[in-house]
């Protein structure tokens, strides 16, 4: 018999709000830029289940900010496989982007910037998560990763829509072309699905 695979790590309702804070434990809302970059980081990936390396390297473009009351859709350029897709942000994620790009001085390029205004490297965002993990407490036995968050996004779209081909589009999953064929699915379903699922976690 072969090695069974371990489940992969899903966090709590708790721990994923917390996660989501982390950078601003005990107050209203992030002090220092950084505070300000990672928990926007945290919350887009909490809200929409991307890859690590789709986050960061997300510009200002490609989200829509012109809505006021809808969210707006967040486009992955070049995602695994070379796929582009669209994933919904609720009004409460925007509205939180757009006070971090306020605070920090983003108006375009990439989103989310080292301290040199250039790409932030995955080992140094990976471990500043495994930090403000032990931080806020989470269970020593999950491994902290930021794929971790697309575990849980999954795991909550699904108890949430009870729908695994729109989990599989909004994961961007390589045989999404085929599910939609044969299940006449409409994207704009999967769309609100997403902002529905942000707006009612309540990071």
């Amino acid at each position: 018999m072969g090695r069974r695979k371990k489940l992969p790590t899903v966090l709590s309702d708790e721990e994923l709000r917390a996660i989501v804070r982390s950078p601003y434990i005990g107050r209203p809302r992030p002090r220092l830029r950084h505070h300000w970059r990672n928990a926007a980081m945290y919350r887009v990936l909490a809200a929409t289940g991307l890859r690590a390396a789709e986050l960061l390297a997300l510009r200002v473009q490609d989200i829509e900010w012109t809505s006021a009351t809808s969210g707006g859709d967040l486009r992955v350029r070049n995602g695994k496989g070379g796929k582009d897709r669209i994933v919904r942000l609720g009004q409460s994620d925007v509205e939180f982007l757009r006070e971090y790009r306020r605070e920090v001085g983003i108006r375009k390029g990439l989103l989310f910037r080292g301290p040199d205004g250039g790409a932030l490297q995955y080992r140094g965002f990976a471990r500043r998560l495994k930090k403000y993990a032990h931080k806020v407490g989470i269970e020593p036995g999950k491994v902290m990763s930021p794929h971790v968050f697309r575990h849980t996004f999954a795991t909550n779209l699904y108890h949430h829509t009870n729908d695994i081909v729109a989990v599989s589009m909004a994961l961007g999953h390589s045989d999404i072309s085929t599910t939609m064929i044969h299940t006449h699915v409409r994207p704009e379903g999967v769309l609100s699905a997403t902002a529905s699922l942000s707006e009612s976690m309540s990071f």
